[in-house]
């Protein structure tokens, strides 16, 4: 095994250098309650502060130098970032911007025991330097003998059995280092759930299959664009797409991009994850930026369907009750539709309804309003920061649920999408037509 190979495939050594920063962890967090026993509030309050930044810059050095499986779990993590101190989460994020390439002489190996042959002949031409390189894999460009343009997506050797090590450890760091402060049995839920998500991003095969189906189920929207697979060269490791270009979202920031055009752009991401919500059994649960591509006449790109969580009846029913609550601001009704999505554990403590109007003022800004919504000015991330301190009392009450966990990082991904580019939409006629719809197919 060459050296540039085994650094990836080394799971003894992986698991020992995550062992050990959990153990450091671990022994930080103790130390740190330790002297907080003999401080004063305020300095305690600075030294908690402190604590969670460095621990948090010590978690993204170990995982960022481990790259590929440890870096793909902390980007998963990093999506649950409101279960985490807020220093520690800022931390975490930074992971979604580290994926350096890998030499392609290892991914070469990959492609030849995968496709049985080497790239200058399975293909007319094959661009070895990487198009993008992301945690699992890394995507080259080439061209058919037919004359068909093509991307290749190549997953690194070894990863999914270091993938499944590195979810384990860092399960543990969580409880051992006393960054999450939730129920037990929620956290083990949430992670069984993202254990399942990570293992179907490994199955090129399965990506396939749901690409197809997705493809097929947005045929019809007009501005959707969904790559197609190539079947003669894909296989579990090896996935093969036709070639789909556009703009990323740096170039539409960067004043190419007409206000008409982002607008357009907004209501294509909003269509796009409201159908797959409300109408469909699946929905796309990455929305990295790096998913998406754009162009100038408001078409959407979308990439990587590896992630795709499913959405069953009850799911979608219950998500129907929740947002029917809220646009309604029935605050009893919406405290029973968070008990049955299991966001809210079912206690006897009463949420008083100044608190659901609070939250429900903050996050159904875009859809109180017949006019379009500012979201390149928009706020509501901030005055959800601001409030936070009111969620404390009830802290115990809430919970991750392995249910929505997911639409939560969809719709905060998109959130930002639309934030960055500055998408002035209105969405109280989309969001009122999807719950109609839902209701006219709801049984009786």
């Amino acid at each position: 095994m060459s050296k540039k190979l085994s650094k990836w495939v080394n799971h003894r050594k992986r698991a020992s250098k995550l062992a050990g920063m959990t153990v450091s962890v671990a022994g930080k967090y103790a130390g740190s309650r330790l002297k907080a026993a003999f401080s004063n509030q305020p300095h305690t309050d600075q030294a908690k502060s402190e604590f969670y930044a460095q621990i948090g810059k010590q978690v993204v050095s170990t995982l960022g130098e481990l790259k590929g499986a440890a870096m793909k779990v902390g980007q998963m993590a990093s999506q649950m970032q409101h279960l985490f101190p807020k220093e520690f989460a800022d931390e975490l994020a930074a992971l979604q911007n580290q994926a350096p390439p890998m030499d392609f002489s290892v991914l070469e190996r990959q492609l030849v025991l995968e496709l049985g042959d080497y790239p200058k002949k399975l293909f007319a031409n094959f661009d070895r330097t990487p198009m993008a390189a992301a945690s699992i894999g890394q995507v080259h460009r080439a061209t058919t003998h037919d004359g068909q343009e093509v991307v290749v997506k190549i997953q690194y050797p070894g990863i999914e059995k270091a993938c499944k090590s590195d979810l384990k450890h860092l399960r543990r760091l969580l409880k051992l280092g006393g960054l999450i402060k939730v129920d037990p049995d929620a956290l083990e839920s949430v992670f069984d759930e993202l254990s399942v998500t990570l293992i179907r991003e490994l199955d090129y095969i399965e990506e396939a299959k749901q690409l197809a189906r997705f493809h097929e189920f947005h045929q019809q929207d007009d501005g959707i664009i969904i790559p197609q697979v190539v079947k003669e060269f894909s296989t579990k490791t090896i996935l093969t797409t036709t070639l789909e270009q556009g703009d990323s979202i740096k170039q539409v920031v960067s004043g190419n991009y007409s206000q008409e055009a982002k607008n357009k752009i907004g209501d294509k991401l909003f269509q796009f994850i409201g159908r797959q919500v409300f109408e469909f059994d699946g929905f796309h649960s990455d929305p990295h930026p790096g998913n998406f591509a754009f162009r100038p006449d408001g078409s959407v790109i979308i990439y990587d369907f590896g992630s795709i969580s499913p959405a069953p009846s009850e799911l979608k029913q219950g998500f129907y009750e929740f947002m029917k609550a809220s646009v309604a601001r029935d605050y009893p009704a919406l405290d029973k539709s968070l008990i049955a999505l299991k966001v809210r554990s079912a206690t006897k403590t009463s949420i008083p309804d100044d608190f659901y109007e609070l939250w429900s003022d903050i996050f159904m800004t875009p859809f109180d309003s017949e006019d379009p919504f500012d979201f390149g000015t928009s706020n509501i991330h901030n005055r959800a920061i601001k409030e936070w301190k009111s969620f404390l009392p009830y802290w115990q009450d809430f919970q991750p649920s392995p249910d929505t966990v997911f639409i939560n990082r969809v719709i905060g991904g998109v959130y930002l999408l639309l934030v960055e580019m500055g998408c002035q939409c209105q969405f109280q006629q989309p969001l009122t037509h999807f719950l109609a719809q839902n209701q006219e197919s709801a049984p009786n």
